[in-house]
């Protein structure tokens, strides 16, 4: 289903892409697949309750976890910047092996160029082909905090009933400590891009 998945997304990124505008690809599905290949290697049961890899889900089995929602944004994050997020807040996750083995996972990850993806800071249009650009590795920005209101995690009212009830738009109040770290990820990383770009 992951390889389906993968050739799926490559079809809608290259439908988007156009000349010196590409699309991207954040690979959170084989961030996931790694995670599962990993337990695996270890000798461990990806499917037992108390492994990483199950614990990526919600107890329904198809929406992510804290943990699943952390390490997506950990994959965009090294996506759209060409940095490690090794070092970078856990934020609502409380358990720091969590926080490293999810930062880890995202970077090994990205970084992995027999994938076949290029990203925005490679230099190189998105051709299928593996991507040899060096990636940046340095520390994380430590620059001067966004001083913009925090999302709180709060429901959203778009979508209509079927969000709010927990109908796949992951809008509920279960949800939304989730939401809320990817969109405070998600926020910072901006804030970061923003500085960058007034500094060039």
């Amino acid at each position: 289903m992951q390889a389906r998945l993968q050739d799926g997304y490559a079809a809608y990124r290259d439908a988007a892409s156009e000349g010196s505008q590409p699309a991207w690809i954040a690979p959170v599905g084989p961030a996931y697949a790694l995670a599962w290949e990993r337990e695996v290697a270890a000798g461990a049961d990806p499917l037992a309750t108390d492994s990483r890899f199950y614990r990526l889900y919600d107890d329904d089995a198809r929406h992510p976890s804290t943990l699943g929602t952390y390490l997506a944004a950990c994959v965009f994050y090294v996506t759209m910047t060409g940095s490690s997020p090794v070092g970078l807040s856990g934020g609502a996750l409380a358990d720091p092996d969590d926080v490293l083995w999810a930062q880890t996972l995202a970077a090994d990850t990205v970084f992995d160029s027999t994938l076949g993806f290029s990203y925005p800071w490679s230099g190189s249009a998105e051709t299928g082909e593996p991507d040899t650009a060096e990636p940046d590795t340095a520390e994380p920005d430590t620059a001067e905090p966004d001083t913009a209101e925090p999302d709180t995690g709060a429901p959203t009212e778009t979508g209509g009933a079927a969000q709010k009830d927990g109908g796949c738009g992951c809008a509920t109040e279960r949800k939304g400590s989730s939401a809320g770290l990817l969109a405070a990820l998600l926020g910072c990383l901006a804030a970061r891009l923003g500085r960058r770009a007034r500094q060039a």
